[in-house]
Parts: C-alpha cells; sequence; structure tokens
C-alpha cells in the first residue's frame, strides 16, 4: 500500500492537487494504531476533486478507469490490485426521513465534522506524511481508548442512525469505552434504527458477530437496547449459553448465528421463529437452512440425552441424510456443549455418532420403491412410502442386512 501512496503523491507534485490531497478514514486510524489496513479513501479539498484526480490517475495509466458515483462526488478505481475510492471534501445535509444525503463540495473541516467518530476522522497530507487532527480529539481519544462522536450525538445518530451500531462494533473491536455524551445520544436515537433496512442493520450485526470478542459485542447489544431491533425475540432469553461458546467458533457468521439462536424458546415453534429472524435480516436461504440443520441435530442430541441414550434411531436418519455437512455441524454443537458444561454428555453423544458413522458411512439404503412394489404386489401409490420408511428404519437400525433380508421383514412389520 506504500508503493501505491507513493505512485500518487508522485503522480499529483506540482499540480492542483498538491496540498489538496489527504488520506481519510480507516487507513489514518489504523496505521496510528499500528495496526495493518489496504483499506484507502483519498479526499480531494476541491471541486469534484475525487472524481478529477481519478480521471487524472486514469490517464497517467496508474489507475483504470473510474466507477463514477457523481451524486456523490465520488469515484472507484483500482491501482494494482488495491480497490482505492476518491471523493471530495463535502458537507452532506439529510432530508427529513431520508437516510440518502444531499451532497455540496465542501472544506476539509466540515468534511472532517460530517464523519461518525473522532477515531475516524484523522487525515493525513499524502504529500508530506502528517498527520492531522482537526476534530482536535482523535489522537488522544486512540491513546486513551474512547469512542466519541465527531459532533453533537444527536446530529450525528439522527443523520444515519446506523452510525449506532457503528459505535458498538469499535468499541467491541478495540476494546474502547463510549464516551458519555455519545452514549446518551445512543440511548436517546436507538428508534430511528427502525429508518434503517435489513441489509445495513444485518452487515452490521455480521460483524459484531465475526469479531474476537462477540460475546463482549453482543452483550453491548444488550446493555444499549439495540437487540430489539436486530433479534427481539432474544430479549426475553435469560439463558444465555450459547453467548460463551461464541468466542470458541470459528470466525463464520453461518455457525455462530446458528449457536446463537440456541438460546430461542424451545417451546415456541422455533423453524418459524429462526425464518422469520432470517427473513427480517434480509439473510440467504443458505444461512437460514444452516440454522435450521443445527437446531434440528441440537434437539436429537437433547433427545438422545433426555432418553438415557435408550434409541438413537433420529441421529441415525439425521447422519444418512446430511453425511456431508454431518461433522461440522457436530463440531459447532460440541463446543456449544462445552461451554454449558455438559462435557460429559457430549462425550457420551461423540461415541454414539462415531459408532453410526462407522457404521453407516459411504452406504446406501438397498431397496427401491420398485423392488418394493414388485414384491409385495403393491399398486403405485402413497402406500409405497411407508413400506419404503419402514424398510429404511430396519436397514438403519443393521446396515449390513441385504435387499432380500430387508424384504421379509418389512413384511412382517407392514404398514398397512
Amino acid at each position: 500500500m506504500q508503493e501505491i501512496i507513493r505512485q500518487i503523491r508522485d503522480a499529483i507534485k506540482d499540480t492542483e492537487f498538491a496540498g489538496k490531497t489527504y488520506i481519510a478514514g480507516g487507513f489514518v486510524r489504523d496505521q496510528v494504531m499500528g495496526l495493518q489496513t489496504n483499506d484507502l479513501d483519498i479526499t480531494v479539498e476541491l471541486s469534484e476533486g475525487g472524481i478529477r484526480l481519478a480521471q487524472y490517475l486514469h490517464n497517467l495509466g496508474i489507475a483504470t478507469k473510474p466507477v463514477l458515483y457523481q451524486e456523490f462526488g465520488t469515484a472507484l478505481v483500482l491501482i494494482g490490485n488495491y480497490r482505492i475510492e476518491f471523493v471530495m471534501t463535502r458537507n452532506e445535509r439529510y432530508r427529513k426521513g431520508s437516510r440518502k444525503p444531499v451532497t455540496n463540495s465542501g472544506t476539509i473541516r466540515e468534511d472532517i465534522y460530517r464523519r461518525d467518530f473522532t477515531i475516524n476522522s484523522l487525515i493525513m497530507d499524502i504529500m508530506t506524511g502528517e498527520i492531522l487532527d482537526l476534530s482536535g480529539y482523535g489522537l488522544s481519544d486512540i491513546k486513551h481508548g474512547i469512542i466519541r462522536a465527531t459532533s453533537a450525538p444527536g446530529i450525528i445518530f439522527c443523520d444515519d442512525p446506523l452510525r449506532i451500531l457503528r459505535a458498538i462494533r469499535f468499541a467491541n473491536l478495540f476494546q474502547y469505552v463510549i464516551e458519555e455524551n455519545t452514549r446518551k445520544g445512543i440511548l436517546k436515537n436507538r428508534g430511528e434504527l427502525t429508518q434503517i433496512s435489513g441489509e445495513r442493520k444485518r452487515d452490521e450485526f455480521e460483524k459484531i458477530l465475526l469479531s474476537k470478542t462477540a460475546q463482549n459485542g453482543l452483550k453491548m447489544l444488550f446493555k444499549f437496547g439495540l437487540m430489539e431491533f436486530l433479534i427481539p425475540e432474544l430479549l426475553s432469553v435469560e439463558n444465555k449459553i450459547c453467548f460463551k461458546a461464541l468466542d470458541s467458533l470459528p470466525p463464520l457468521f453461518e455457525p455462530r448465528l446458528a449457536i446463537l439462536l440456541t438460546a430461542l424458546n424451545p417451546d415456541e415453534n422455533k423453524k418459524g421463529i429462526i425464518l422469520k429472524i432470517c427473513g427480517r435480516l434480509k439473510l440467504s436461504n443458505k444461512i437460514s437452512s444452516f440454522c435450521l440443520l443445527l437446531h434440528k441435530l441440537m434437539d436429537i442430541l437433547n433427545e438422545l440425552v433426555e432418553s438415557d441414550y435408550s434409541d438413537d434411531i433420529e441421529l441415525r436418519i439425521y447422519y444418512y441424510q446430511h453425511q456431508s455437512q454431518f461433522q461440522e455441524l457436530f463440531s459447532y454443537l460440541e463446543i456449544y456443549f462445552s461451554a454449558s458444561g455438559k462435557k460429559t454428555d457430549f462425550g457420551i453423544i461423540k461415541k454414539h455418532a462415531q459408532r453410526i458413522a462407522l457404521v453407516l458411512g459411504g452406504k446406501n439404503y438397498p431397496v427401491s420403491g420398485a423392488v418394493l412394489k414388485e414384491y409385495f404386489s403393491l399398486p403405485a401409490c402413497r402406500e409405497v412410502g411407508k413400506y419404503i420408511d419402514l424398510g429404511f428404519e430396519i436397514w438403519l437400525r443393521d446396515p449390513e442386512l441385504k435387499a432380500e433380508e430387508i424384504l421379509p421383514l418389512i413384511g412382517r412389520k407392514s404398514p398397512i
């Protein structure tokens, strides 16, 4: 990334862009914090400066042809393999009831104060490398671990309520505290989150859930009363054992969400609630299906424990139907059971699962519907399915049985 910065610096030397071009946002923050980042945003204190500089670099052969967002004075290019955003310094005004700002060319100071938090308001003069802290708080807040709104929290959070979730994300990510006025602004304006789309809220929630300290991030969402606007079904839940498991899971959204939703009330229509939650957050069918699969396996394992391991037929059926995902799902539940203090129970369950995998792995049920119809002289009707199910259960209990051995056993337990 430093090579790209050098290329831009050399290209704009002795041009109108020199002394007017700054690196802004996360890149400067992370550099001050000693973190690596490839997220480079360039802001130019000239009218249409971002678009003009991007076009200038393209004409020199340094950048790809800009993708323009004229309304916001923004241009996106690739330099090398890196995606770089160029934008003019601007001020923003939000119309009532709209989350889309009206933007105009502004000064660098106006641009700084339209940003969300002081730690994100630092800029670096690309020509000199000097870091400028125009808010007067950015460097100090990084030093002391503080999340502070750049201007009046009421304005910052009303203009774009998504910043409320961003405050939680940054506080959790860096283990910072939220400054008192900013905290009050979150509490006062949290209801504005109802105006934000499910997709935008989901994206911030996903980043919190994927952090190394997801458990702490979730606790903050509850503490500030924000879960009401994400997954209100969890508000009445007292048993949050799943929180302990989150930080031990791999940083993948599907298993972390699925484990989080184990906190749902088991006496309610869990499948319907999960589908409702996934719909509200605009999640894909793949994610909702994953959550349902994990919850079904969890229910089967709990029932196995409650039955004192007397009958594992449901686990055998599940394993046969989902062999390709079974080990992955099972490993996530092992982490959950460990967090809940039920390691002994899970040790016994694991032995059952290993035995099932050993006897069923790679095998196929040997009796087809056609064989059943011929053997029992059945017409083509739904009754064939009952014979198939009966034979399937017989075979699952003894997968070494061949078709010719299963058919007489079906006859003895005829479902008709």
